[in-house]
Protein backbone atom coordinates (compact mmCIF):
# COMPACT_ATOMS: atom_id res chain seq x y z
CA UNK A 1 0.00 0.00 0.00
CA UNK A 2 1.46 3.15 -0.84
CA UNK A 3 1.97 6.12 1.69
CA UNK A 4 -1.05 8.22 2.76
CA UNK A 5 -0.67 11.65 2.11
CA UNK A 6 -3.19 13.84 4.39
CA UNK A 7 -2.33 17.64 5.35
CA UNK A 8 -3.80 20.85 6.30
CA UNK A 9 -2.29 22.82 3.75
CA UNK A 10 -0.79 26.84 4.92
CA UNK A 11 -3.08 29.38 3.27
CA UNK A 12 -1.57 32.27 1.23
CA UNK A 13 -3.27 36.00 1.10
CA UNK A 14 -2.53 38.33 -1.00
CA UNK A 15 -2.18 41.81 0.77
CA UNK A 16 -1.50 44.77 -1.61
CA UNK A 17 -1.22 48.03 -0.21
CA UNK A 18 -1.45 52.00 -1.84
CA UNK A 19 -4.51 51.03 -3.71
CA UNK A 20 -6.68 54.15 -3.66
CA UNK A 21 -3.62 56.62 -5.46
CA UNK A 22 -4.97 58.42 -8.32
CA UNK A 23 -1.47 60.32 -8.71
CA UNK A 24 1.02 58.09 -9.27
CA UNK A 25 3.82 60.28 -8.55
CA UNK A 26 6.77 60.05 -5.52
CA UNK A 27 6.56 63.26 -4.33
CA UNK A 28 7.95 62.97 -0.94
CA UNK A 29 10.81 65.32 -1.59
CA UNK A 30 8.36 68.10 -1.46
CA UNK A 31 6.36 67.28 1.81
CA UNK A 32 3.86 64.82 -0.16
CA UNK A 33 3.28 61.54 0.28
CA UNK A 34 5.22 58.50 -1.76
CA UNK A 35 2.35 57.43 -3.11
CA UNK A 36 2.44 54.30 -5.51
CA UNK A 37 6.00 55.92 -7.41
CA UNK A 38 5.11 55.22 -11.00
CA UNK A 39 5.70 57.23 -14.14
CA UNK A 40 2.00 57.13 -14.89
CA UNK A 41 -1.41 58.21 -12.98
CA UNK A 42 -3.89 55.58 -11.91
CA UNK A 43 -7.23 54.81 -14.10
CA UNK A 44 -10.22 52.41 -13.84
CA UNK A 45 -8.76 50.17 -15.41
CA UNK A 46 -6.35 49.30 -12.16
CA UNK A 47 -9.46 48.55 -9.83
CA UNK A 48 -10.53 45.79 -12.57
CA UNK A 49 -6.80 44.13 -12.37
CA UNK A 50 -7.15 43.70 -8.54
CA UNK A 51 -10.55 41.63 -9.49
CA UNK A 52 -9.00 39.96 -12.12
CA UNK A 53 -5.98 38.70 -10.42
CA UNK A 54 -8.39 37.46 -7.43
CA UNK A 55 -10.83 35.88 -9.86
CA UNK A 56 -8.02 33.69 -11.48
CA UNK A 57 -6.61 32.58 -8.31
CA UNK A 58 -9.74 32.20 -6.32
CA UNK A 59 -9.38 34.77 -4.06
CA UNK A 60 -10.41 37.51 -2.36
CA UNK A 61 -7.67 40.08 -2.45
CA UNK A 62 -6.91 42.08 0.76
CA UNK A 63 -6.30 45.60 -0.56
CA UNK A 64 -4.90 48.68 1.73
CA UNK A 65 -6.57 51.83 0.92
CA UNK A 66 -5.43 55.08 1.15
CA UNK A 67 -8.58 57.33 0.45
CA UNK A 68 -7.21 61.23 0.72
CA UNK A 69 -7.66 61.36 -3.42
CA UNK A 70 -11.37 59.83 -3.10
CA UNK A 71 -12.40 63.29 -0.90
CA UNK A 72 -15.24 64.37 -2.59
CA UNK A 73 -16.18 66.81 -0.37
CA UNK A 74 -12.42 68.23 0.89
CA UNK A 75 -13.45 67.15 4.71
CA UNK A 76 -9.66 65.92 5.12
CA UNK A 77 -9.90 70.21 5.98
CA UNK A 78 -10.73 69.10 9.34
CA UNK A 79 -8.09 66.43 9.93
CA UNK A 80 -4.98 68.48 8.94
CA UNK A 81 -2.66 65.99 10.28
CA UNK A 82 -3.83 63.97 7.51
CA UNK A 83 -2.36 65.85 4.31
CA UNK A 84 -0.09 67.80 3.52
CA UNK A 85 -2.62 70.87 2.64
CA UNK A 86 -3.43 70.65 5.88
CA UNK A 87 -6.89 73.19 6.35
CA UNK A 88 -6.52 74.15 2.90
CA UNK A 89 -6.77 71.14 1.80
CA UNK A 90 -8.60 71.06 -1.72
CA UNK A 91 -8.74 67.71 -3.69
CA UNK A 92 -11.00 69.20 -6.74
CA UNK A 93 -8.53 67.77 -9.28
CA UNK A 94 -8.93 64.13 -8.62
CA UNK A 95 -12.82 64.79 -8.41
CA UNK A 96 -14.54 63.61 -11.70
CA UNK A 97 -16.30 60.68 -13.16
CA UNK A 98 -13.63 57.93 -12.79
CA UNK A 99 -14.50 58.11 -9.35
CA UNK A 100 -18.26 56.72 -9.79
CA UNK A 101 -16.79 54.17 -12.46
CA UNK A 102 -14.23 52.74 -10.12
CA UNK A 103 -16.46 52.71 -7.39
CA UNK A 104 -18.61 50.86 -9.71
CA UNK A 105 -16.05 47.92 -10.16
CA UNK A 106 -14.98 47.77 -6.77
CA UNK A 107 -18.75 47.15 -5.12
CA UNK A 108 -19.58 44.50 -8.18
CA UNK A 109 -16.20 42.79 -7.35
CA UNK A 110 -16.87 42.88 -3.73
CA UNK A 111 -16.28 38.73 -3.43
CA UNK A 112 -13.07 39.13 -5.10
CA UNK A 113 -11.65 42.73 -3.34
CA UNK A 114 -11.63 43.18 0.21
CA UNK A 115 -11.05 46.85 1.52
CA UNK A 116 -8.47 47.41 4.32
CA UNK A 117 -7.77 50.04 6.51
CA UNK A 118 -4.45 51.74 5.49
CA UNK A 119 -4.34 55.44 5.36
CA UNK A 120 -5.81 58.91 4.67
CA UNK A 121 -2.68 60.37 3.15
CA UNK A 122 -0.08 57.50 4.61
CA UNK A 123 1.96 60.26 6.67
CA UNK A 124 1.58 62.41 9.59
CA UNK A 125 1.48 66.54 9.43
CA UNK A 126 2.11 68.72 12.04
CA UNK A 127 1.73 72.26 10.60
CA UNK A 128 3.45 73.99 10.02
CA UNK A 129 6.19 71.38 9.39
CA UNK A 130 7.56 68.55 7.04
CA UNK A 131 5.75 65.05 7.19
CA UNK A 132 7.02 62.27 9.78
CA UNK A 133 6.56 58.62 9.20
CA UNK A 134 3.54 57.29 9.30
CA UNK A 135 0.37 58.13 10.14
CA UNK A 136 -1.02 55.73 12.40
CA UNK A 137 2.03 55.70 14.47
CA UNK A 138 5.84 57.06 14.29
CA UNK A 139 9.30 55.47 13.82
CA UNK A 140 9.09 53.36 17.57
CA UNK A 141 5.95 52.04 16.94
CA UNK A 142 4.40 55.36 19.74
CA UNK A 143 1.08 55.60 18.50
CA UNK A 144 -0.24 58.27 17.18
CA UNK A 145 -2.84 61.10 19.74
CA UNK A 146 -5.69 58.75 20.30
CA UNK A 147 -7.84 61.93 18.81
CA UNK A 148 -5.93 62.07 15.87
CA UNK A 149 -6.18 58.03 15.26
CA UNK A 150 -10.00 58.40 15.78
CA UNK A 151 -10.10 61.47 13.63
CA UNK A 152 -8.21 59.73 10.45
CA UNK A 153 -10.41 56.38 11.10
CA UNK A 154 -13.85 58.26 11.11
CA UNK A 155 -12.69 60.45 7.94
CA UNK A 156 -11.81 57.26 6.23
CA UNK A 157 -15.34 55.81 7.05
CA UNK A 158 -16.63 59.08 6.06
CA UNK A 159 -14.70 59.45 2.31
CA UNK A 160 -16.26 55.39 2.14
CA UNK A 161 -19.66 56.78 2.65
CA UNK A 162 -18.94 59.46 0.05
CA UNK A 163 -18.18 56.69 -2.74
CA UNK A 164 -20.61 54.41 -1.60
CA UNK A 165 -17.69 52.04 -1.11
CA UNK A 166 -19.63 49.68 1.56
CA UNK A 167 -19.08 48.38 5.42
CA UNK A 168 -16.39 49.75 6.96
CA UNK A 169 -13.03 47.34 6.58
CA UNK A 170 -12.91 44.68 9.17
CA UNK A 171 -8.66 44.63 7.85
CA UNK A 172 -5.70 46.75 9.10
CA UNK A 173 -2.69 47.28 7.25
CA UNK A 174 -0.18 49.81 9.10
CA UNK A 175 0.89 52.20 6.85
CA UNK A 176 4.95 52.39 6.59
CA UNK A 177 4.49 49.01 8.52
CA UNK A 178 4.68 51.23 12.09
CA UNK A 179 3.25 49.11 14.60
CA UNK A 180 3.56 48.14 17.98
CA UNK A 181 2.42 44.57 19.03
CA UNK A 182 1.46 44.12 22.61
CA UNK A 183 0.90 47.97 23.80
CA UNK A 184 -2.72 47.10 25.17
CA UNK A 185 -4.14 50.26 26.23
CA UNK A 186 -1.47 52.64 25.10
CA UNK A 187 -1.64 51.47 21.44
CA UNK A 188 -4.02 51.36 18.75
CA UNK A 189 -6.14 48.17 18.96
CA UNK A 190 -8.85 49.23 21.25
CA UNK A 191 -9.92 51.94 18.90
CA UNK A 192 -9.48 49.21 15.71
CA UNK A 193 -11.39 46.66 18.43
CA UNK A 194 -14.22 49.74 18.35
CA UNK A 195 -14.29 50.09 14.74
CA UNK A 196 -14.92 46.35 14.00
CA UNK A 197 -10.95 45.18 13.37
CA UNK A 198 -10.89 41.80 13.04
CA UNK A 199 -7.05 40.96 11.27
CA UNK A 200 -4.18 42.76 11.40
CA UNK A 201 -0.84 42.05 9.44
CA UNK A 202 2.41 43.41 9.22
CA UNK A 203 6.10 42.13 9.11
CA UNK A 204 6.99 41.00 11.78
CA UNK A 205 10.99 42.30 11.36
CA UNK A 206 9.42 45.73 10.98
CA UNK A 207 7.04 45.52 14.03
CA UNK A 208 7.94 46.97 17.66
CA UNK A 209 7.18 44.10 20.46
CA UNK A 210 5.87 45.29 23.49
CA UNK A 211 5.61 41.27 23.83
CA UNK A 212 6.54 38.16 22.35
CA UNK A 213 3.92 36.59 19.77
CA UNK A 214 3.26 33.05 20.31
CA UNK A 215 4.38 32.30 17.09
CA UNK A 216 6.85 33.06 14.56
CA UNK A 217 3.60 33.10 11.80
CA UNK A 218 1.10 34.97 14.55
CA UNK A 219 0.08 36.64 17.61
CA UNK A 220 -2.64 37.91 19.05
CA UNK A 221 -2.25 41.96 19.68
CA UNK A 222 -5.29 43.72 21.72
CA UNK A 223 -7.34 40.18 20.94
CA UNK A 224 -7.24 40.84 17.64
CA UNK A 225 -5.38 37.99 15.01
CA UNK A 226 -1.90 39.62 13.86
CA UNK A 227 -0.12 37.85 10.90
CA UNK A 228 3.21 38.01 10.15
CA UNK A 229 3.08 39.28 6.70
CA UNK A 230 6.72 38.41 6.16
CA UNK A 231 10.08 40.51 5.01
CA UNK A 232 9.41 42.50 1.26
CA UNK A 233 10.18 40.37 -1.61
CA UNK A 234 9.46 43.27 -4.43
CA UNK A 235 9.84 46.43 -3.89
CA UNK A 236 7.35 49.28 -3.16
CA UNK A 237 7.52 51.25 -6.48
CA UNK A 238 8.21 48.27 -9.39
CA UNK A 239 5.37 48.09 -11.90
CA UNK A 240 4.93 45.39 -13.92
CA UNK A 241 6.84 43.06 -11.36
CA UNK A 242 7.40 39.78 -12.37
CA UNK A 243 6.82 36.34 -9.39
CA UNK A 244 8.88 34.12 -11.17
CA UNK A 245 11.93 32.85 -8.74
CA UNK A 246 10.07 34.24 -5.52
CA UNK A 247 8.67 32.34 -3.11
CA UNK A 248 6.25 33.25 -0.19
CA UNK A 249 6.70 30.92 2.59
CA UNK A 250 4.67 32.56 5.51
CA UNK A 251 0.97 32.81 5.29
CA UNK A 252 1.06 36.66 3.46
CA UNK A 253 1.49 37.49 -0.24
CA UNK A 254 2.29 40.88 0.54
CA UNK A 255 2.77 43.43 -2.55
CA UNK A 256 1.93 46.91 -3.56
CA UNK A 257 -0.33 47.98 -6.30
CA UNK A 258 2.29 48.44 -8.64
CA UNK A 259 3.56 45.55 -8.73
CA UNK A 260 0.60 43.57 -10.36
CA UNK A 261 0.13 46.86 -13.07
CA UNK A 262 1.73 47.18 -16.68
CA UNK A 263 2.95 50.74 -17.67
CA UNK A 264 0.30 50.84 -20.16
CA UNK A 265 -3.25 50.36 -18.30
CA UNK A 266 -4.85 48.75 -21.47
CA UNK A 267 -2.20 46.03 -20.90
CA UNK A 268 -2.42 45.47 -17.42
CA UNK A 269 -4.06 42.10 -18.14
CA UNK A 270 -0.60 41.04 -19.57
CA UNK A 271 0.86 40.97 -15.94
CA UNK A 272 -2.01 39.90 -14.10
CA UNK A 273 -2.25 37.12 -16.18
CA UNK A 274 1.55 36.29 -15.51
CA UNK A 275 0.72 36.39 -11.52
CA UNK A 276 -2.00 34.32 -11.77
CA UNK A 277 -0.28 31.53 -13.40
CA UNK A 278 2.39 31.95 -10.93
CA UNK A 279 0.52 31.52 -8.30
CA UNK A 280 -1.95 28.64 -9.38
CA UNK A 281 1.32 26.49 -10.27
CA UNK A 282 2.93 27.46 -6.88
CA UNK A 283 0.14 27.69 -4.17
CA UNK A 284 -3.07 26.05 -5.87
CA UNK A 285 -1.15 23.54 -7.37
CA UNK A 286 0.04 22.86 -4.09
CA UNK A 287 0.43 19.86 -2.19
CA UNK A 288 1.06 21.77 1.09
CA UNK A 289 -0.52 25.17 -0.10
CA UNK A 290 -3.59 27.05 -0.75
CA UNK A 291 -5.09 30.53 -1.59
CA UNK A 292 -6.53 31.56 1.41
CA UNK A 293 -10.51 32.55 0.19
CA UNK A 294 -10.27 35.42 2.57
CA UNK A 295 -8.69 37.18 5.26
CA UNK A 296 -11.13 34.89 7.92
CA UNK A 297 -10.13 31.77 5.71
CA UNK A 298 -6.53 32.75 5.78
CA UNK A 299 -6.62 32.81 9.53
CA UNK A 300 -8.37 29.62 10.61
CA UNK A 301 -6.67 28.02 7.80
CA UNK A 302 -3.02 29.01 9.10
CA UNK A 303 -4.56 28.05 13.04
CA UNK A 304 -5.82 24.75 11.48
CA UNK A 305 -2.18 23.90 9.47
CA UNK A 306 -0.22 24.78 13.05
CA UNK A 307 -2.52 23.78 16.02
CA UNK A 308 -4.47 20.88 14.75
CA UNK A 309 -2.27 18.13 15.62
CA UNK A 310 -2.96 14.74 13.10
CA UNK A 311 -2.85 11.58 13.99
CA UNK A 312 -2.11 9.11 10.93
CA UNK A 313 -2.55 5.72 10.46
CA UNK A 314 -2.92 3.38 7.49
CA UNK A 315 -6.27 3.37 7.96
CA UNK A 316 -8.07 6.76 9.78
CA UNK A 317 -6.64 10.28 10.51
CA UNK A 318 -7.36 11.70 13.86
CA UNK A 319 -7.54 15.56 14.52
CA UNK A 320 -7.32 16.74 17.85
CA UNK A 321 -9.04 20.03 18.28
CA UNK A 322 -8.70 20.93 21.93
CA UNK A 323 -5.87 23.50 20.91
CA UNK A 324 -8.13 25.27 19.07
CA UNK A 325 -9.93 26.92 21.80
CA UNK A 326 -12.85 29.95 20.51
CA UNK A 327 -11.40 32.29 23.57
CA UNK A 328 -7.80 31.65 23.23
CA UNK A 329 -7.59 32.36 19.16
CA UNK A 330 -10.83 34.95 18.15
CA UNK A 331 -12.52 35.52 14.80
CA UNK A 332 -12.01 31.71 13.90
CA UNK A 333 -14.20 31.25 9.96
CA UNK A 334 -16.35 27.83 10.38
CA UNK A 335 -14.51 25.73 7.86
CA UNK A 336 -10.78 24.41 7.13
CA UNK A 337 -9.29 22.41 3.94
CA UNK A 338 -8.11 19.12 4.17
CA UNK A 339 -5.73 17.84 0.44
CA UNK A 340 -5.02 14.32 0.26
CA UNK A 341 -4.78 11.56 -2.58
CA UNK A 342 -6.57 9.15 -0.84
CA UNK A 343 -10.34 9.14 -0.76
CA UNK A 344 -11.94 9.56 2.69
CA UNK A 345 -14.81 9.41 4.36
CA UNK A 346 -16.31 11.99 7.16
CA UNK A 347 -18.49 11.29 9.90
CA UNK A 348 -20.51 14.36 8.96
CA UNK A 349 -20.83 15.58 5.02
CA UNK A 350 -18.03 18.26 4.51
CA UNK A 351 -20.09 21.94 3.19
CA UNK A 352 -17.81 21.30 0.17
CA UNK A 353 -15.80 17.88 -1.88
CA UNK A 354 -14.44 19.30 -4.44
CA UNK A 355 -13.64 16.89 -7.75
CA UNK A 356 -10.09 15.72 -7.63
CA UNK A 357 -7.84 17.54 -9.29
CA UNK A 358 -4.21 18.22 -9.81
CA UNK A 359 -3.49 14.63 -8.36
CA UNK A 360 -5.48 15.86 -5.09
CA UNK A 361 -8.81 15.59 -3.30
CA UNK A 362 -9.46 19.51 -1.49
CA UNK A 363 -12.10 18.93 1.22
CA UNK A 364 -13.51 21.55 3.07
CA UNK A 365 -14.73 20.65 6.44
CA UNK A 366 -17.13 22.85 9.30
CA UNK A 367 -15.42 23.50 12.30
CA UNK A 368 -17.27 23.19 15.77
CA UNK A 369 -15.40 26.32 17.14
CA UNK A 370 -16.99 26.97 20.43
CA UNK A 371 -18.89 23.50 20.57
CA UNK A 372 -17.74 20.42 22.36
CA UNK A 373 -15.79 18.81 19.50
CA UNK A 374 -12.57 17.51 20.46
CA UNK A 375 -11.42 14.87 18.06
CA UNK A 376 -12.24 14.47 14.47
CA UNK A 377 -11.74 10.96 13.04
CA UNK A 378 -11.68 10.75 9.12
CA UNK A 379 -11.28 7.31 7.49
CA UNK A 380 -9.69 6.14 4.27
Amino acid sequence: MKPIYFNIPAPLLIVMDDVGWWSGEDSHLSNEPFRTGISRNHCVNDYTAIAELAKMTGTRIQAGFVLCEWDRENILRNVPSSTWMGGDWDNSKHQGPWLDEAADVIIKNRPHIEIALHAIGHEYWKHPGPFSRAEWADMDGVMRPASDIVAHTEAFRKIMEQNSLGDFPTSFVPSAFKHCFGAEENGITPILKSYGINFISNPFDATVWEKAPEDPAFGIDGGIPFVNRGRGLISWKVIDASPEGIYWDGPICGLHWPNILNPVPEENSLTVECWADYLNKNYVRSKDRVMAKDSIDCWTQLLCSKKLPISLTDSAAVLDFSKLNAGRYPYLGKTFRIKTDFEISLPLNPSVLSVKKHGLLLFEYEIGIGSELENLTIRF
